[in-house]
């Protein structure tokens, strides 16, 4: 990316999207990848000679309101520019199961009367699903990427958050099958829970606390191959900070970056021990460095157990 004279003279400002100018663009990628014809496979198309073409799963509002509960009353452009946060993230996510792209072939055809546009037969022309999802996440990423904190829409076709400058590595890393399938499924909820676009603080703690639980499932080894002092650490902050208990001495109000901060520390570790276990390979593991103090919550300094 180029570095404009803005940033070579030493600014670091990040620029931020607001709601409205997020949907604004996302209403513009619809509307651009619609006209050429990327959602006709599965919701057709409208002709001003033969009215309402529906494609393979009939009309888009009917479909997006039997899939998710949620009507769109208006037309999916207006629908799209006056979502709300979870309403958009809904559309995107949809947006993508039913992006295709459209082939090369004869059989389609422009319609020039009033500008009509393409026309795909939903049913013979072919159209190529990753391609088209593939194209949907590249725009949609390139307008989440700067909303908020940042997301981003994932390979699996899911809004989450954006991992840390350094950390995607080992957000996508997966343990070795010599971890076990009840570690590998502990490892892949709290990465999915923590990460999901809408999760909510209380989510994101309970994927800390699965790390926590495979941590503890292998303590006696944390023993034995770290320090003891590491090993003390890595539980006392997880037992001060009411990750893994809830009681009146701890400390529960600490701000998101610290909550952000003590998930990669325990996925790292979690992934560190993994690497342990016979036959399983070490993975990436890299942790962000502390957020600043006073990102803690108020009078938390004085409780920080490192």
């Amino acid at each position: 990316m180029r570095q404009y004279y803005h940033h070579r003279t030493g600014s670091t400002e990040r620029p931020s999207f607001k709601l409205h100018e997020v949907t604004q663009q996302v209403s513009d990628a619809f509307r651009e990848l619609d006209g050429q014809g990327y959602f006709q496979r599965s919701f057709g198309y409208h002709c001003v000679d033969s009215g309402r073409m529906p494609g393979l799963h009939g009309t888009m509002d009917k479909y997006f309101y039997r899939q998710t509960g949620i009507r769109m009353e208006e037309n999916p452009v207006s629908f799209i520019e006056q979502a709300e946060e979870t309403k958009l993230f809904t559309v995107i996510e949809f947006l993508y199961d039913h992006a295709a792209k459209p082939g090369d072939w004869p059989r389609a055809w422009y319609h020039d009367f009033g500008d009509c546009g393409w026309h795909y037969d939903s049913k013979k022309h072919p159209f190529d699903t990753v391609a088209g999802q593939q194209e949907w996440r590249e725009k949609i990423n390139g307008i989440l990427d700067l909303y908020d904190d940042g997301y981003e829409l994932s390979e699996q076709g899911e809004v989450v958050r954006l991992a840390p400058d350094g950390m995607k590595d080992l957000v996508s890393a997966q343990p070795a099958a010599a971890a076990g399938e009840s570690n590998l499924a502990k490892v892949d909820n709290a990465v999915r829970t923590f990460r999901r676009g809408l999760s909510s603080r209380e989510e994101q703690k309970q994927a800390v606390r699965q790390l926590a639980d495979v941590l503890e499932f292998y303590r006696p080894k944390v023993k034995l191959e770290l320090l003891k002092e590491d090993e003390r650490d890595l539980f006392l902050i997880a037992n001060q900070y009411a990750i893994r208990h809830h009681r009146t001495d701890q400390r529960d109000n600490y701000g998101g970056a610290w909550l952000n901060w003590l998930f990669y520390l325990y996925l790292s570790s979690v992934h560190l021990m993994l690497s342990l276990v016979p036959g399983t390979p070490m993975v990436p593991t890299k942790v962000p460095p502390p957020p600043k103090i006073e990102d803690a919550g108020p009078g938390a300094d004085d409780d920080i157990p490192f």
